[in-house]
């Protein structure tokens, strides 16, 4: 049976993917259970979910006015966490 780790599925965009999965498939997890701005906590996620699939809806959010403030900030974090998620995949030969 699949396993779908959904990284970010109570956020907006994931909450949409997770009712797209059966109830079976998809791993559920809180964001404070893992941060994947960090290598370790990405791959740390990656083993004990032990998924077939891994999709990233996570990312550090903030608003207009965040995004006008801390730009560079803003895509350097998003940036580390699908690199950290992509590099555990692979990893983990999922």
């Amino acid at each position: 049976m699949p396993r779908v780790f959904i990284a970010g599925g109570h956020g907006f965009l994931g909450n949409q993917l997770f009712r797209a999965f059966s109830p079976d498939s998809v791993r559920e997890h809180k964001s404070r259970d893992y941060d994947y701005t960090f290598p370790a906590q990405a791959e740390r996620a990656v083993f004990e979910i032990q998924p077939t699939t891994v999709i990233n809806a996570a990312g550090k959010v903030g608003g207009i006015m965040q995004n006008s403030l801390f730009p560079a900030e803003q895509y350097v974090e998003n940036l580390k966490i699908g690199t950290h998620l992509m590099e555990s995949a692979w990893r983990y030969q999922v």
